[in-house]
């Protein structure tokens, strides 16, 4: 990480949030919203990017990111089974809506503030 880990890991997790751009312009996951849902998916993938890129620095191992990615994806769309037709879940409903951006922005200051996440080559706790 030539560039430090906070600057590698916001990178890395725009660029992942860009390659979801085609699926979301066609729809997916922001219905209504093909422009607004790419920014949304930025947003989405640097909270979560975040979250999992910790996960790797501190076991050091891609196992545990991508178990919490995969795990995430499955039961990512189960909250839809709740909702009433016509709810916007762009704004509410789901991880990647607005309102699921709270609790992993929770997490991520969870992070910072307990200095759990490497910053400027502080070691782990």
């Amino acid at each position: 990480m030539p560039l430090g880990k906070w600057k590698a890991i916001i990178i890395s997790n725009v660029i992942w949030g860009l390659w979801h751009a085609p699926a979301i312009v066609q729809g997916h996951n922001y219905p209504g919203y093909p422009v607004l849902g790419v920014f949304m998916m930025v947003v989405l993938t640097v909270l979560v990017g975040i979250i999992l890129s910790w996960l790797y620095l501190k076991t050091n191992s891609p196992w545990a990111p991508a178990l919490a990615h995969g795990s995430m994806n499955a039961v990512a769309s189960l909250s839809l089974l709740f909702l009433v037709p016509g709810f916007d879940v762009a704004i509410g409903g789901t991880l990647a809506s607005v309102m699921g951006w709270i609790p992993l922005a929770g997490f991520v200051l969870w992070l910072v503030l307990s200095q759990r996440l490497p910053i400027n080559g502080r070691s782990q706790k």
